[in-house]
C-alpha cells in the first residue's frame, strides 16, 4: 500500500518488485512519479481510495497493467479517472465494491484517556472481513485494531479505518484532561447533550441526550458537555 499521505516530493521506486500483484492507494495521494510501477508485469489489481485522480505520467505503470489490470476507484469517480492523464490508459475501470463509513469524521479524546471509535461497511453484504484501525502518528494517539483510541500528547492525528484495501479517515484531537468538576446523582438537567465515558476512561456514547441516558447499563459514568464541563452521574 502506498503511504497514505504520499505527496509530490515523495520518492519511492517499486519497479523492481516483480511479484507485486495488488496495489492500494490512499485517499490523500496527490501524485505518483512516472515509471514507479513500469516493470511490475504482474500488477493486475489496483485499489485507489483517492476521489480525485492522483497526478501520474503516461508510463507510471507498465503496458501489461494498463491492458489487463482492474482499476477500482471511489464511487462517482470512474469518469474522472477515464479522463485523467495516465489513468485513461486503463482498459478496465470499476467502482470500489464497497465503502467504509466512519461514525464520526472528527472526535476528541483527553490525553491519557481512551475512547472507542467505530465504522461500518456499506453495503454490509459486500465483505465478511473486519474493519481494522490504524493511527498515522502514535506519538499523538494510539489505537488498537478494533478501535480503542488512547490520547498520548496534545495535538491532532488521522486514524484510518481499513478493510480489504479500502480506507476511510477519522480526525482525532487530543486535549489536556483537566479532571471532573463536580458530582451529581441522576439529574443532569442543565446539560442537553454530552459525551459519556465509563470509569475506565473509554467513551461509550457521543452526543448523548438526557433522554438517552436510560439506555445505558447501570453504573457510574462521566458526562462531558460541549463546553468541556465534566460531571459524574450514578
Amino acid at each position: 500500500m502506498l503511504p497514505y499521505e504520499w505527496g509530490v516530493d515523495f520518492k519511492m521506486t517499486l519497479s523492481g518488485t516483480t511479484q507485486l500483484r495488488t496495489l492500494y492507494i490512499g485517499e490523500n495521494t496527490a501524485s505518483i512519479p512516472n515509471k514507479t510501477f513500469v516493470n511490475n508485469k504482474n500488477l493486475f489489481e489496483i485499489y485507489s481510495n483517492a476521489a480525485t485522480p492522483p497526478s501520474i505520467g503516461t508510463a507510471t505503470f507498465g503496458s501489461e497493467t494498463y491492458s489487463y489490470a482492474t482499476l477500482y476507484v471511489p464511487q462517482g469517480s470512474v469518469d474522472a479517472y477515464k479522463a485523467a492523464t495516465g489513468w485513461s490508459k486503463f482498459e478496465d475501470i470499476q467502482e470500489l465494491p464497497f465503502q467504509i463509513v466512519v461514525k464520526d469524521k472528527k472526535v476528541s479524546v483527553d490525553r491519557t484517556k481512551s475512547i472507542l471509535v467505530s465504522a461500518s461497511v456499506t453495503p454490509a453484504s459486500a465483505t465478511s472481513s473486519d474493519i481494522k484501525w490504524y493511527s498515522l502518528n502514535d506519538e499523538i494517539a494510539t489505537t488498537t485494531t478494533d478501535g480503542v483510541v488512547t490520547g498520548m500528547a496534545e495535538g491532532g492525528v488521522t486514524l484510518l479505518a481499513y478493510c480489504g484495501g479500502i480506507t476511510a479517515p477519522m480526525k482525532v484531537i487530543v486535549k489536556k484532561f483537566d479532571g471532573v468538576e463536580d458530582v451529581m446523582a441522576d439529574d443532569p438537567t442543565e446539560l442537553s447533550e454530552f459525551d459519556v465515558y465509563n470509569l475506565q476512561g473509554i467513551r461509550v456514547r457521543t452526543n448523548c441526550t438526557k433522554e438517552q441516558l436510560s439506555e445505558l447499563s447501570h453504573g457510574i459514568y462521566i458526562l462531558v458537555s460541549p463546553q468541556g464541563r465534566k460531571k459524574v452521574i450514578i
